[in-house]
């Protein structure tokens, strides 16, 4: 319960400090969006296992050694971490960084790219669960 009320209550404030510009509004949006942000982990490409990550305080996290800034990820996949990069001239693409290598590149151009991502991982999440609800399983050995 803890973790689902820091999903929902975003610190935009903090937030856009870190960054140092306003937080886009298409990640407000998603942010907004109790049926995008809670649910089973869902898949965007080929990351099987992401998540959203609370926006506040407790989520940064000091990658200076490593890629030479912190930052704050709002989406995670096995360790994979999903951002914007922080900076008063940065644009909103998303960053990710992998975890086994630090490589660091461009996931989505823009934030609107992933929230579509995101929205489409969750339709085919309640399909899915449609279908299977629908199906009956015959039991085996008669």
């Amino acid at each position: 319960k803890q973790l689902e009320r820091r999903l929902l209550n975003p610190d935009w404030a903090f937030y856009e400090e870190h960054l140092g510009r306003p937080a886009p509004e298409a990640l407000r949006g998603l942010f907004a969006s109790r049926e995008l942000v809670i649910g089973e982990p869902f898949r965007v490409h080929d990351f099987l296992h992401m998540r959203l990550e609370p926006i506040d305080e407790d989520s940064l996290i000091d990658l200076r050694d490593w890629i030479g800034l912190e930052v704050l990820p709002f989406a995670i996949s096995e360790g994979d971490i999903f951002y914007l990069r922080p900076g008063p001239d940065e644009s909103d693409a998303i960053y990710i960084t992998y975890q086994d290598g630090g490589d660091t590149e461009v996931f989505c151009e823009t934030v609107n790219e992933l929230v579509e991502k995101i929205r489409k991982a969750r339709e085919e999440q309640r399909q899915v669960a449609a279908t299977a609800a629908k199906v009956r399983i015959l039991p085996t050995g008669r």
